[in-house]
């Protein structure tokens, strides 16, 4: 389950689901319990907008701010400094200690309400410019505490979220983190940003901090950014980062213009990634496995109301 807040201010608008009150806990068990039902394992994604909060649902106007009146917070909008995403966002208060300090407190809470609703695992999420990335790169990260500055310093915080969550949670407990591959600021040479080569040194950090899956990701943080879509247009970046955890356990995963269950399936065949992860594609078709599967002349379950009418017939119990 996609971009759950650890506190309200962390929203990216006001629609959005969060995981920062115990009251939230059972609504999500519900789902939980329903997923676990059909045999599957769910997993929820823990975030904090930052710079990106406060916002008005995309469809509504891509370039709104949502104001008071529309139930948003434009005056408790946080980040790693003091620089708006840009001219149509909140400009944002750059967080004090005592930010991070309750940002950790509330990273913690939310993962121990996660493990209390039943998930089976939890995500970081520290790409597309939200908080996490912002403190990562230097094209947002201009602080001169020990959480800005050098390599080390900027990726302190996602480094402690993670030693924290892992200490909160159970022992083999899952632990995932979408992780920044660059900012595609390739073309602006002298401008300081987040690269390829910065990722895989996070990458081998995370998997000596207890990570167990990185799911590769790209762009989103400066509006300079120029990338070039299009089928499985992530796969060089998953790459790379898996050669640099090799040998260390963790599975690296891609998304990103994959479309097609021979086109994920070449993908794990050459060894780019260990999981293909697909999302929007199950907006437009529900029943994507199913097709995929169909390409690729696998056998799936299909339930049973569904695969009567397809000549897919289990024997009966009775």
């Amino acid at each position: 389950m996609e971009a759950h807040s650890v506190s309200p201010e962390g929203r990216i608008t006001p629609e959005d689901a969060g995981l920062w009150s115990d009251g939230h806990i059972a609504p999500l068990r519900k789902i939980v319990d329903f997923a676990h039902g059909q045999g599957t394992k769910i997993g929820i994604q823990l975030q904090h907008a930052g710079r990106k909060a406060s916002r008005l649902a995309p469809w509504l106007d891509r370039d709104g701010i949502a104001s008071k009146e529309s139930f948003g917070w434009p005056d408790k909008v946080i980040s790693c400094g003091s620089d708006p995403m840009s001219a149509h966002s909140c400009p944002p208060r750059e967080m004090t200690k005592k930010d991070i300090a309750e940002l950790q407190k509330n990273w913690v809470e939310a993962a121990r309400r996660a493990v209390q609703a039943g998930f089976d695992t939890i995500m970081f999420q520290a790409s597309f410019g939200f908080l996490l990335h912002c403190f990562l790169s230097p094209a947002t990260n201009h602080r001169t505490d020990e959480y800005g500055g050098s390599f080390e310093n900027r990726i302190r915080l996602l480094v402690e979220l993670v030693k924290l969550v892992r200490a909160e949670v159970p022992d083999g407990f899952p632990i995932s983190v979408r992780i920044p591959a660059t900012d595609h600021l390739e073309h602006l040479k002298d401008a300081p940003q987040w690269t390829v080569e910065d990722a895989s040194k996070l990458a081998k950090i995370l998997a000596k901090v207890g990570v167990n899956f990185l799911d590769v990701s790209s762009g989103g943080l400066d509006l300079r950014q120029k990338m070039k879509y299009g089928k499985a247009y992530q796969v060089d970046l998953a790459r790379a980062i898996k050669a640099a955890v090799a040998g260390s356990g963790v599975i690296v995963g891609v998304s990103g213009g994959i479309t097609q269950g021979k086109q994920a399936q070449e993908i794990l065949d050459a060894g780019s990634a260990d999981v293909v992860v697909a999302g929007r594609g199950f907006l437009k078709d529900p029943n994507l496995v199913w097709h995929w599967a169909d390409q690729l002349k696998a056998k799936i379950h299909v339930a049973s109301q569904f695969g009567w009418g397809f000549g897919i017939v289990r024997k009966s119990k009775l």
